[in-house]
């Protein structure tokens, strides 16, 4: 389909460039041949109506054969340009008085000539445009082979331009395709543990409600994930359509990112992790609020889920020249190499059982990764040293001071 659609793209950029090299092409040869008919006209004119000196010899033109006939019709005297021979005056003459008409063109063995000839006064002036014409010739050839080469260059070049065209399409309906495949995936698992549970229920259907309380509440939790999953597909959604709709204003990052790890300290203590935080104040940044805090959970979360008990995350915000740059660190298992790239992946999980036992489908940092593009800035992922680093940069909004009233 995308094949199709790129050399589509290039029939249509050839089509339009070959008829506008057409149109130049047309228009530079009907200018050529207007002028030079426009200049031969101006010369036969000229030497048509210059006197002669008294009859015995036409005074000349340059380029041009005047020739005087007597009554007889015949040729009584000429001037000409050096090199041309009598013979071949007589012979032009004589075509020249074949002719019906008094101005035009003929051919003469490798000559080509235009005349005028004023009958009343027996006169006959020839213009040799042998060279002109072979000049002409040339200049169209030369002209239509730049036109090739230029259309075979831009062939190549539309090509190319085609490709990076199409290229960043494909890639969104390959990753709408991947996302749907990958949803489906997910969503089968807790599917068919609801369906197994249902028929279970209802085979047991004269048992009490209480006596079924371990299938009712394993359709809760899957109910639950489920709910879970649609939302971050359906916030991915909101994140790639709607971040224009999205009203933003100055938001103070440094309060937002205290609050959101007091949230965490609950979290944290009951699996023994520590979190050490070194917070930049009042460091304003442009965005949505809501995103903000959801940003920064994400990054909690996943530093706290993936850090073993007696391990600890380091939250640190400061401000780097004209950015606030978030760094959350935690101890533990490193992400392999071949697996780090992928980590901003949707659905992506470098240890898929490991995230099913931690609720994880591998949505989070892939929703991270979208609102901080959002708000123009970078995130990025280093592991090494039994130790995962994610940062944030965000462009810096304002300076802030102490009460400014600023959204946290």
């Amino acid at each position: 389909m995308f094949r199709k659609l790129k050399w589509k793209l290039v029939r249509f950029n050839m089509a339009l460039l070959s008829l506008v090299f057409i149109a130049i092409f047309a228009v530079t040869a009907v200018l050529m041949i207007a002028a030079n008919e426009q200049q031969t006209q101006m010369t036969l004119n000229a030497a048509l109506h210059m006197r002669d000196d008294g009859g015995r010899q036409p005074p000349p033109v340059m380029g041009a054969i005047r020739v005087i006939l007597d009554e007889q019709q015949e040729v009584a005297t000429f001037s000409a340009p050096p090199g041309v021979s009598a013979e071949l005056v007589q012979q032009a003459t004589e075509m020249a008085q074949e002719q019906e008409q008094e101005r035009g063109n003929f051919s003469l063995d490798t000559y080509h000539f235009s005349y005028a000839f004023d009958r009343e006064h027996a006169h006959l002036v020839l213009l040799d445009q042998t060279g002109s014409i072979a000049t002409q010739r040339n200049i169209l050839l030369i002209l239509f082979g730049v036109t090739i080469l230029s259309l075979l260059l831009l062939f190549g070049l539309s090509t190319l331009f085609a490709t990076r065209t199409v290229r960043p399409v494909k890639e969104a309906f390959d990753r709408q395709k991947n996302f749907v495949a990958d949803a489906s995936h997910e969503l089968k698992t807790p599917l068919a543990i609801l369906n197994a549970n249902l028929s279970v229920l209802a085979e047991n259907g004269t048992e009490s409600v209480a006596s079924q309380d371990q299938w009712i509440s394993a359709m809760q939790v899957q109910i639950t994930r489920m709910n879970g999953l649609i939302n971050d597909m359906l916030t991915l959604a909101k994140l790639d359509h709607d971040q224009d709709a999205i009203p933003t204003r100055a938001v103070d990052f440094s309060r937002l990112t205290t609050g959101c790890l007091l949230s965490f300290e609950a979290v944290a203590y009951e699996k023994g992790v520590e979190i050490r935080s070194r917070i930049s104040e009042h460091l304003m940044v442009n965005g949505s609020p809501e995103r903000f805090s959801r940003l920064v959970d994400i990054l909690l979360d996943n530093a706290v889920k993936h850090t073993p008990s007696g391990g600890i995350v380091e939250v640190v915000l400061s401000r780097e020249k004209n950015h606030a740059v978030l760094s959350v660190r935690n101890s533990g298992e490193e992400i392999s190499p071949d697996a780090l790239p992928h980590v901003f992946d949707r659905f992506y999980r470098a240890d898929s059982a490991r995230s099913r036992e931690t609720g994880g489908y591998g949505l989070g940092l892939a929703i991270a990764k979208s609102i901080v593009e959002n708000a123009h800035g970078k995130i990025s992922a280093e592991s090494a040293d039994n130790h995962t680093t994610f940062s944030v940069e965000l462009p810096i909004y304002a300076e802030a001071h102490p009460g400014s009233g600023a959204d946290a």
